[in-house]
């Protein structure tokens, strides 16, 4: 497109220079007027040269690269490369007129060469606006100097003109943007439809090959049928397998299970016991060893159990870390939990997993619950509500055991409900049945109050007092957790807040591991504090060391939130659950309470295992606190080991925060010992 243009773009540069020189002619410098002619024939002469070889390789180029955008061979940028060297030359070169000539002329040539030139910029721009860069600069040659010359040397009239000149060159600026776009989206289209010409050729030719294959297909096409169908043959029986089939075990999945259970818990059909397993721990394998290892541990378990249970009628995978075997009953109860109790021992076998990196050693235990048809159910819906009942009940009685569903588990699972109610309607009420009491910690050698643990209480007015061992944990699994611990967190601030006379330094809060990992916690935590004014150095969180098998990193996150706005944390019933150095170094923990059943068997091998939390504790900084004094054997014991603080029913029971409030200030009694006769 540009060399297109060019005989036209060199004619007009002809007559630009002969208007120019004819209006030099009679004052200007001979020597550097000659000098300027000069430059313009060997500019003149470059760029008819340039076109003739353009057109000369134009005739050369192969026509398909002509269709595609490249109409002189391989490297079209030389060619405008040197196109654009050439203009700009030829505007700097009609520059130099403006700055040599515009000086010694009178005022009526000066505008005279200042019209020419405006008037080639105009047209230099239009024709070279499809090279955006190239307009702006042919176009800022021409205007400015001759508009600068005016303004510096001229009189007021051609003062006038040169500030019409940088005005005319501005809008030249946004006249350029529009034309090079139009000019673009012409040319888009343009190629376009060269494209697409070119295309239906080829396509027009490639039907017509088509044509030809399509006979030759048409006898191939027989042959290949019989091939076809003997594959999908083979694929239809491999896609019942992966829809009867678990993918990662191989065992039967629920919708197989499910399917055969329909033909076997017939009325009339023969005794079945339904053995609901359960892994112990595996959630543990999945956070601390990653889910490879985890998915390597329910393979080796699945090979385990179809090594033990030899003689059943199927094996499925329930689902996440659940097995359900269904097997023909035996007559003796007895017998079906010697099955249990194989299946368990055959799992609890310690091996290895892989990650696929590398071996490591796992050790993983299971709970069996047990329902047989048609005793404890009709169907299998019926059958494994029945098992998951008794896996519950053997799961709070420790790990690896086995369980067969009664009458009595029937009555917890419907209690349980009850209670998974209850607590829903409990909190869209606002939580009006729950209520917190407070339990003192004191100095272990002062036996002053030192701070408060708050703790939850329930009592419905139909279930009466139960409690938070048994609604929590259906709180954590349903979620409505969140909502109780922010109602609790609220509480505790607003009666903490309210005892800043009394000087109590710190109020204790529990928080679980669900709690943390919320999203929110934080920004909740902090609009608790500023709506009810407790300052966030009296607050402490206990969490206990099921945190540690949570994840971490973001854990570790909440944790160093938590510490910048300057909220304590401890570490509540140390050695009961997952301890680990490695994550205890890194969590920024102010105090470990040591659980009560270590300092229940102080005198039965409990003291060292104290002791050694002490050591640990002061290693990293941290104030001891002891859980369940409730003798002064015990208070002796464990201020001679150096515990820091002490908790327990000896020196202060857990009681409501009226009554906390009335001892705290000393209205009930001088002494700062709490002794409330009743158990809250």
């Amino acid at each position: 497109m540009l060399y297109a243009q060019a005989p036209g773009a060199i004619v007009v540069h002809v007559a630009v220079a002969v208007g120019l020189i004819l209006t030099a002619s009679q004052n200007a410098p001979v020597r550097t007027f000659g000098w300027w002619i000069a430059m313009l024939l060997v500019l003149l002469a470059a760029r008819v040269m340039l076109a003739f070889l353009f057109q000369r390789a134009e005739k050369t180029s192969d026509p398909v690269d002509v269709v595609v955008g490249d109409p002189v061979g391989h490297n079209p940028q030389h060619w405008e490369y040197a196109y654009a060297i050439l203009v700009v030359l030829s505007g700097v070169h009609l520059a130099a007129w403006s700055l040599f000539f515009f000086p010694g002329f009178p005022e009526s040539d000066r505008l005279s060469g200042a019209l020419i030139l405006s008037a080639m910029a105009g047209g230099g721009i239009a024709i070279l606006s499809m090279v955006r860069w190239l307009a702006l600069t042919f176009g800022a040659l021409l205007l400015l100097p001759a508009a600068t010359m005016l303004i510096v040397v001229g009189g007021p009239d051609e003062r006038v003109c040169g500030t019409l000149g940088y005005i005319y060159w501005f809008a030249m600026l946004f006249a350029v943007s529009r034309t090079h776009r139009r000019f673009m989206d012409s040319l888009v289209l343009l190629h376009h439809n060269a494209l697409l010409a070119a295309r239906m050729d080829q396509q027009s030719q490639a039907l017509s090959d088509s044509n030809i294959q399509l006979a030759v297909a048409q006898l191939e096409t027989q042959e290949a049928n019989h091939v076809l169908e003997e594959r999908i043959v083979q694929r239809t029986a491999e896609l019942y397998r992966l829809a009867t089939r678990d993918s990662l075990t191989g065992l039967a999945n629920r919708t197989s299970l499910i399917e055969l259970a329909d033909a076997c818990f017939a009325p009339d059909g023969p005794k079945m016991t339904l053995f609901f397993l359960d892994l112990d721990g595996f959630k543990e394998i999945n956070d601390s060893m990653g889910h490879a290892v985890g998915d390597s541990v329910l393979y080796a378990v699945a090979r385990r159990i179809e090594a033990a249970a030899a003689s059943v009628v199927v094996i499925s995978r329930w689902g996440g870390d659940e097995f359900v075997i269904l097997r023909h009953s035996e007559t003796d109860v007895e017998n079906d939990l010697r099955f249990a109790e194989l299946l368990i021992e055959a799992i609890g076998v310690a091996g290895s997993a892989s990650d696929g990196a590398q071996a490591m050693p796992v050790s993983v235990d299971a709970c069996v619950g047990i329902a047989r048809f048609p005793e404890d159910g009709a169907s299998l819906q019926d059958l494994i509500y029945g098992a998951d009942m008794a896996v519950y009940a053997a799961k709070d009685s420790g790990r690896g055991k086995a369980y067969c569903f009664t009458d009595a588990l029937a009555d917890v699972g419907r209690r349980r409900a009850k209670i998974r109610a209850a607590l829903a309607l409990s909190l869209a009420g606002g939580c009006e049945e729950l209520r917190l009491v407070y339990q003192p910690v004191f100095d272990s050698r002062s036996q002053e109050v030192v701070s408060l643990e708050a703790l939850l209480r329930w009592h419905h007015s139909e279930l009466g007092e139960i409690s938070p061992s048994e609604f929590v944990p259906l709180a954590e699994k349903s979620g409505e957790i969140i909502a109780i611990g922010d109602w609790v967190l609220r509480e505790a601030c607003v009666f903490a807040a309210n005892l800043d006379a009394c000087l109590l330094p710190e109020i204790c809060v529990n928080v679980s591991v669900r709690q943390l990992l919320h999203p929110d916690f934080i920004a909740r935590t902090s609009m608790i504090l500023s709506e009810t004014g407790l300052t966030p150095e009296r607050l402490v969180f206990e969490l206990t060391e099921s945190v540690f098998i949570s994840d971490y990193e973001q854990i570790s996150r909440v944790f160093e939130a938590l510490e910048t706005r300057g909220i304590k944390i401890a570490i509540d019933d140390f050695g009961t659950g997952y301890s680990s150095l490695a994550y205890l170094q890194r969590v920024p923990a102010s105090t470990l309470k040591i659980d009560g059943s270590f300092v229940a068997a102080i005198d039965s091998g409990g003291w060292p295992i104290i002791e050694a939390s002490i050591s640990l504790a002061r290693a990293f900084g941290m104030l001891v606190v002891a859980e369940g004094v409730e003798t002064d054997a015990q208070l002796g014991a464990l201020t001679l080991l150096g515990v820091d603080r002490i908790q327990g029913y000896l020196l202060g029971r857990p009681a409501p925060g009226d009554e906390i409030q009335r001892w705290l200030c000393g209205q009930d009694s001088m002494s700062r010992q709490l002794d409330f006769a009743q158990d809250n």
